[in-house]
């Protein structure tokens, strides 16, 4: 039925929302993040929806594409002071592992765009330690 109404209205944003978060909770995690990537595309006020996914997927330890899916959010969560949001979801990675680069890394970009001097001297070090237990280069 909400594929057939999707159809019908393909860039109605309520639709998708109503459509993503549906697929949530059935736990179709593919298929609520093509719902919320395409919200976004629509709607970017609306990445919220996308954060509660990465908040799902650090949940159930698939934080390569809870980080995917912050970096797709940083450039609308920093224009709308919001990267706390992001962050908060990256130290959640972090804290389930400690060494994960990408988490890292993205830790970095944000703190480098909000001028925050401090935390993003912090950021570069446990990236440094990151990069060095994988053995990766940065």
């Amino acid at each position: 039925l909400l594929t057939d109404a999707a159809n019908a209205n393909p860039d109605d944003p309520d639709l998708m929302v109503l459509m993503g978060r549906t697929f949530l909770q059935a736990e179709l995690l593919d298929e609520s993040e093509q719902a919320f990537m395409k919200l976004l595309e629509v709607d970017k006020s609306r990445f919220e929806y996308l954060l509660q996914l990465a908040r799902k997927f650090v949940d159930i330890g698939q934080h390569d594409r809870a980080v995917g899916i912050v970096e797709t959010c940083t450039e609308i969560m920093i224009a709308r002071r919001q990267e706390t949001r992001g962050v908060e979801l990256l130290l959640s990675v972090t804290e389930f592992d400690p060494y994960h680069v990408r988490a890292r890394q993205c830790l970095v970009n944000i703190y480098a765009r909000m001028n925050e001097t401090q935390e993003l001297a912090n950021a570069l070090n446990d990236l440094a330690d990151a990069a060095l237990q994988n053995n990766d280069r940065i």
